[in-house]
């Protein structure tokens, strides 16, 4: 979890160098580099997949578990967005 946060926050840092960055350049000389439509892309697929990651704990931290024997408990939505975020990060490391 400690390396999940590291990651979320370099790629925070990373997306604010990129917007300073192009901030100084200006729209057009920034996108005309094909690195600048690799960064964002990347950013755009780290940033879904977190809200994909923690979207899921947050689903999850409201259903009791373990549910009593005589109540059913469906555990399908957070399971749901937990394997879109694997597909996801699939995605983003076949990109890469």
């Amino acid at each position: 979890m400690m390396m999940q946060v590291f990651v979320l926050i370099g790629v925070i840092l990373f997306s604010i160098h990129q917007l300073k960055h192009w901030n100084a350049v200006g729209t057009r000389a920034y996108w005309s580099s094909g690195w600048a439509w690799i960064d964002w892309t990347n950013y755009i697929i780290f940033f879904a997949c977190f809200s994909l990651r923690y979207g899921s704990l947050q689903q999850a931290s409201v259903l009791k578990f373990p549910p009593d024997y005589t109540e059913y408990v469906s555990y399908w939505c957070p399971a749901g967005t937990i394997s879109r975020w694997k597909q996801v990060l699939v995605s983003c490391v076949k990109f890469l």
